[in-house]
């Protein structure tokens, strides 16, 4: 890719005065044209390493090149102190090129300078410490893109005894396939390289043919020629790599869908999820209405001792109805005094009069909101279809306690009154044909005691307030 005669060193330092006119004259160090590539590439196929250190201070990009990078240039042209240099200053070893794929490729590949006969070991240079370089920084001796398959195949094609030796000590795979000799053996088989062949025999990794025939100094004959065109070609290289990089834009298409709609799911399913979420554990306001404490144990009134503070609470009950509905809705008592776990039984009566039958919906919530994990309704009329003929009136009851777990609660020490409020609306059904109260959000989540709401006053301002909205 980038050989021919190399200048000396005399040469380089008229070649490195003009580069140093060039930049000063605002030369662009990252041009790329004609078969070349960039500056960089093509001081480091010279091992002009001044040249080289000049762009990389100027900018050059140690990276970048439509014709590879660097350091394959360097190793291509067996250059160990250039690919030093390019080492310290950040090349990366993986990256691919257009040709050779990597840099270990490259200087597997370029071991001998033709490829028609052997040429005697000094020929090789500096490649085997090249290789070495290449390895100890990190290069994947097995990738298998590019022309020649792997490094190991490269160097087998090219006849490098030595280098493919050397890549075998380093754990490449002798069954590896990829490039245009398909295999290693048939890389090394295809060129007549009967010494290569030897050593990949000799190899103690090998897991398929190689285990099924011994070793000797006469190995076999290599292989006919394959019928048809090569497994692989550039082509097929390209349709592959576009069939990968699809199927990775799918499976990423796939998960952002997933997440999609999860998120969708959880948006949709946020309200009711609160709302059971409140009930559980009585949350904003939330009274508890699980069965698992109507024990009997549980709903034994404990003694009143003023020395352990155990005493009544005061429960006063609110109706409120929406503007749209026309019924008449209240509690039939103001309070009743409770212990903690004696059950109580209480009244509301609501009655339409208007002309019409209307289905009604109350929400409910408790105040203060402390409170709430321990105030069990046993029987109620919340969230339930309450159909009122014309003129029709009916008393709704209530049947709650107060758990005994709230004398046990330091939040709760200082409660001595609770209001619990109820709030009638026109029922719906949504989409789901579920029945939902037919007012704003904002009012519905209001009355649920979601808004902005504050603990009770004391008895005095609850007795003062219950006056003004308690019916």
């Amino acid at each position: 890719m980038f050989r021919s005669q190399e200048p000396g060193p005399e040469a380089e330092s008229v070649y490195l005065k003009i580069v140093q006119l060039l930049l000063k004259n605002g030369a662009d160090a990252n041009v790329e044209g004609g078969d070349h590539g960039t500056a960089l590439q093509v001081a480091s196929s010279r091992g002009f390493i001044r040249i080289v250190q000049l762009l990389l201070e100027r900018g050059a990009d140690i990276v970048g090149g439509n014709h590879g990078t660097a350091l394959q240039a360097a190793s291509a042209s067996g250059h160990l102190e250039t690919d030093k240099l390019l080492f310290r200053k950040g090349a990366r070893v993986n990256i691919a090129g257009v040709l050779h794929s990597t840099a270990l490729k490259a200087a597997s590949a370029e071991g001998y300078s033709t490829k028609s006969q052997l040429r005697e070991p000094p020929a090789l240079g500096l490649y085997p410490e090249i290789v070495r370089l290449l390895l100890s920084n990190g290069a994947n001796v097995d990738d298998e893109e590019g022309l020649y398959g792997t490094a190991l195949q490269a160097a087998c094609a090219i006849g490098c005894l030595k280098i493919a030796e050397l890549l075998l000590e380093n754990g490449a795979d002798v069954d590896s396939e990829g490039g245009v000799f398909g295999a290693v053996l048939q890389a090394a088989s295809a060129g007549g390289r009967t010494a290569d062949t030897g050593a990949l025999y000799r190899s103690e990794d090998s897991k398929s043919a190689f285990q099924r025939r011994a070793y000797t100094t006469a190995p076999p004959p290599p292989p006919a020629p394959r019928q048809g065109p090569p497994r692989h070609t550039p082509e097929s290289y390209a349709a592959h790599r576009a069939a990968s990089h699809a199927a990775k834009n799918r499976a990423v298409m796939y998960y952002a869908l997933a997440v999609i709609v999860m998120a969708g799911g959880a948006t949709y399913a946020a309200v009711p999820l609160y709302r059971a979420f409140c009930a559980a554990t009585g949350f904003a306001g939330t009274p508890m209405v699980g069965t698992g404490r109507f024990d009997p144990a549980r709903l034994i009134p404990v003694e009143v001792d003023g020395k352990d503070g155990v005493r009544r609470i005061r429960v006063h009950f609110n109706a409120d109805k929406a503007d749209t509905l026309k019924w008449e809705f209240k509690a039939q008592q103001k309070f009743v005094d409770v212990l903690p776990g004696e059950t109580s039984l209480a009244f509301y009566r609501a009655q339409n009069n208007g002309d019409t039958d209307v289905v009604g919906i109350a929400t409910y919530n408790v105040t203060p909101d402390r409170i709430a994990p321990y105030f069990s309704k046993v029987e109620c009329f919340c969230f339930e279809e309450q159909k009122l003929l014309a003129g029709e009136e009916v008393d709704m009851p209530l049947l709650f306690f107060i758990d005994r777990d709230m004398l046990d609660d330091p939040a709760c020490r200082n409660v001595d009154d609770v209001v619990l409020s109820y709030t009638f609306f026109r029922a719906r059904r949504n989409h789901q044909g579920h029945l939902e109260p037919d007012a704003d959000v904002n009012v519905v989540q209001q009355s649920l005691g979601f808004g902005e709401y504050e603990n009770i006053p004391a008895k005095t301002g609850i007795e003062a307030g219950m006056g003004q909205k308690l019916v």
